[in-house]
């Protein structure tokens, strides 16, 4: 990143009063050149190295009583990083006694799991990677939020507390049903069959035939009613009324985008976010799990903006999945998928332009044959 990128402004950090902003410097020399630092100021008061030395110089301004107000945030900082706590649990970052607890509620109701039926799951998907040097497949499972499970114990943990917080999941009788069975009547698990990578012993990765198509662009169609809106989060509504959408769906996304930017708000992102709606994809299509509200992040990817889907879960809470809407310069192109364009997308547009609203070529969707 160019020196002229900085100061630049960042994301407010929890507890920095109000009228306080944070600015991002970097090293131009030393032993620290390239490295970046952060500063809080409020125009008054510059290069202000903590939040509690940023809160003292509020109280001294304003006469309050600095020791009330330290207590005070400390005080909703260790509420802040408890709901931070269980925004991960909900995301499914279980470990310890939760974990187990999340398994005992998968199996209590449902039995235990079976790999083959968990990439059967609506919106699940799996990857395999055989490894030469022990002779084994390693298969990993995604969920429709793109968070990855390397055994299939974590995905009963993570089902499992989606379970006990009274969250709808997956209908699971429904993916046993279509599980596919050999000749002798035994389950199928087709993600350890359908090999897509495999590891060398030299530790060198090869993609399989297959693999390489699923990245092809014959592997990708034109879908007309994918749709992908930019707006910041104050004129979304206007944003929303300007398109041609039943005045119903209009409403509840603006809803939602309103709920959004008040839980990005309350995490130090500020009032104005940008925000991209995607929608126009059937429920039943492979690519229905890019639908949603995606936020824009502070940092940039390959010099342009880079946003990550969002989503507001039962409790009320903001979690984020492992999608990505990003530009690649390696490939010319915007795409939709997990942070590396070594791996094929969900979808792509190869129009070079810095803003989406100015895309005028079409999003191509991985194509459901593939």
């Amino acid at each position: 990143m160019s020196d002229d990128t900085f100061p630049r402004q960042v994301a407010t950090p929890f507890g920095l009063p109000e009228g306080w902003k944070a600015m991002e410097y970097m090293y131009k020399s030393g032993k620290s050149a390239g490295k970046t630092y952060v500063r809080f100021s409020n125009g008054k008061h510059k290069s202000i190295l903590t939040i509690k030395k940023a809160i003292e110089k509020e109280c001294e301004e304003s006469g309050a009583s600095y020791e009330e107000a330290l207590a005070d945030y400390e005080v909703r900082l260790a509420e802040h990083q408890e709901q931070k706590r269980i925004e991960r649990q909900m995301a499914g970052a279980l470990s310890g006694e939760m974990k187990e607890a999340g398994v005992e509620a998968f199996r209590s109701q449902y039995g235990a799991l079976e790999g083959a039926a968990l990439s059967k799951l609506k919106g699940w998907r799996a990857e395999s990677v055989y490894r030469e040097t022990c002779n084994q497949t390693a298969v990993t499972y995604y969920n429709p939020e793109g968070r990855s499970f390397t055994t299939v114990k974590a995905a009963e943990a993570h089902l499992g507390n989606l379970i006990l917080n009274g969250m709808a999941i997956p209908d699971i009788e429904e993916a046993r049903r279509s599980l596919v069975r050999g000749t002798n009547g035994k389950v199928i698990n087709e993600a350890r069959v359908e090999i897509g990578v495999t590891k060398a012993v030299d530790g060198t990765l090869k993609v399989s035939a297959k693999r390489a198509r699923f990245a092809d662009p014959d592997a990708y169609e034109e879908h007309k009613t994918f749709t992908v809106l930019l707006a910041n989060g104050t004129d979304i509504g206007n944003i929303l009324r300007q398109q041609d959408m039943p005045a119903k769906e209009a409403s509840e996304w603006e809803v939602l985008s309103a709920e959004v930017c008040k839980l990005l708000a309350a995490r130090g992102f500020g009032e104005n976010v940008d925000l991209v709606i995607v929608r126009g994809v059937a429920s039943d299509h492979k690519c229905s799990s890019l639908q949603g509200l995606y936020y824009r992040m502070v940092a940039a990817v390959d010099d342009r903006p880079c946003y990550q889907k969002v989503h507001k879960v039962q409790s009320g809470t903001l979690a984020c999945s492992g999608l990505y809407m990003f530009w690649s310069k390696n490939k010319g192109q915007w795409r939709f998928g997990v942070l590396d364009d070594a791996k094929a997308a969900f979808a792509f547009c190869i129009d070079d332009q810095i803003s989406l609203t100015k895309l005028t070529q079409p999003w191509m969707l991985l194509s459901p044959a593939s």
